[in-house]
């Protein structure tokens, strides 16, 4: 399969839609450990879903101002694809196109 940006869409949609959040930011907030254990499972899958729990953020620009410190503590190394409500889908882009290229169907990357 040919990763491009429609695919890379469509993906994103699909993993904020149907999975579950694989992790929940709470009242401790980013911390160093969180931020390696995001890098851990960004390099492994190349996306993930992370959810915003209430007694951390209250309201839309909670979500955006914890979004933003994330992105700036995973560098470059992620990106931010999509917020919805609570859940913010984080994605790398290198290693998602690599995933891409070696699996014909996107549905296995989500499932692995």
């Amino acid at each position: 399969m040919k990763p491009n940006r429609e695919v890379i869409k469509k993906i994103i949609r699909t993993v904020m839609t149907v999975e579950k959040p694989h992790i929940r930011i709470g009242k401790r907030g980013i911390h160093d450990k969180l931020v390696q254990h995001i890098r851990n499972i960004l390099q492994s899958r190349g996306i993930i879903k992370i959810r915003i729990l209430k007694n951390i953020a209250e309201n839309k620009e909670d979500v955006i101002r914890i979004s933003n410190e994330l992105k700036e503590k995973l560098g470059d190394f992620a990106r931010i694809g999509e917020i919805r409500g609570r859940s913010i889908v984080i994605y790398a882009p290198s290693i998602l196109r690599r995933k891409l290229s070696e699996e014909n169907d996107f549905q296995k990357i989500i499932r692995k």
